[in-house]
């Protein structure tokens, strides 16, 4: 037996896919008996809908671990010193020629910015939709304190010289 068509592609735009059996021109879905000419879906699922907010605040989550992966390259390559000692420029310009190091460099602090002002977006947002005492709030607050932390952290690495192969004790306690 076939579900029509139309029934099946209304249940993936809602996102539900119910079980349904077919029987004698009927459908019979969580007890109720429907019409398979009638598109009738009812929520199959007690779950909370996904907010738009969360789904931006997943990709600000997604895009921060790709940042840190960028960070992981930059220090795994020694590509630190790539933009020598200018921040938050490279090498003095807004946009560098990209080649070796400093493309590395560059490609890490450039999403380094974007992902600060995403976790900025995302706390704006939060704290307009989100009533006072929500955990998110808390939340959005820790991850706007942290990024900007790290960008202290990654500012004073690069003034200070601390970049590629520096084996200080200033740069072991700053960067471990």
């Amino acid at each position: 037996t076939r579900l029509p068509l139309g029934w099946i592609l209304d249940s993936l735009i809602r996102g539900v896919l119910p079980m349904a059996a077919r029987t004698s021109g009927w459908i019979s879905m969580g007890g109720a008996r429907v019409s398979h000419r009638t598109v009738v879906i009812p929520r199959t699922s007690n779950l909370p809908r996904v907010t738009r907010i969360a789904r931006y605040a997943w990709f600000t989550l997604v895009f921060n671990v790709g940042a840190i992966l960028l960070g992981a390259l930059v220090r795994a390559t020694g590509s630190g010193a790539g933009c020598g000692r200018s921040w938050p420029t490279c090498q003095g310009v807004v946009i560098p020629e990209m080649s070796g190091a400093t493309a590395i460099e560059f490609m890490h602090r450039a999403a380094s910015g974007a992902a600060l002002l995403l976790v900025a977006i995302l706390v704006v947002w939060v704290w307009r939709g989100v009533p006072a005492g929500e955990p998110a709030r808390t939340g959005a607050a820790l991850a706007l304190a942290a990024i900007v932390v790290e960008a202290l952290i990654g500012a004073m690495i690069v003034l200070a010289e601390w970049v590629a192969e520096d084996a200080s004790l200033a740069r072991v306690v700053a960067v471990p």
